[in-house]
């Protein structure tokens, strides 16, 4: 390596994205030109691929599902990791309202049978308004 060349943040963050675009197939964004909530910290189609993940499920329990996913804030932060861990390998159990009784349903939140079915973003530049202001470098989601 040149002397000269000098390896960055910037330069560091453009070959992981460059990686995981273009030698994996995941689709890259620049944070700041992604219209969304920024207090939500997922990626606005995430409910679309969700649903498309849990055919069958109602659209309820979808939205029940990534609602606890941003309200698990009452434990310490390795029991929420631990509690996103299971979800995230064995979908997340939710209890709605549908035509007047309730129903549970299993949201998963990844296709392991299909994993082509599942989209893969790397997103850079992400903002997320919680506690303060937070921006992520990379986030692959």
């Amino acid at each position: 390596m040149a002397d000269n060349f000098k390896y960055d943040e910037d330069a560091y963050e453009q070959t992981l994205i460059a990686l995981l675009r273009d030698e994996l197939g995941y689709r890259y964004e620049y944070g700041p030109d992604v219209e969304r909530d920024v207090q939500e910290p997922w990626h606005p189609d995430m409910t679309t691929d969700v649903a498309r993940i849990n055919k069958g499920v109602p659209a309820e329990a979808v939205a029940e599902a990534l609602r606890q996913l941003t309200t698990l804030n009452d434990a310490s932060l390795l029991q929420r990791n631990e509690t996103f861990m299971e979800w995230l390998q064995g979908g997340l159990p939710v209890t709605v309202p549908i035509a007047g009784e309730q129903r549970s349903y299993l949201v998963r939140l990844v296709d392991y049978d299909q994993p082509l079915a599942n989209t893969f973003r790397v997103v850079n530049q992400w903002r997320v308004e919680e506690l303060e202001n937070k921006r992520l470098d990379m986030c692959v989601m």
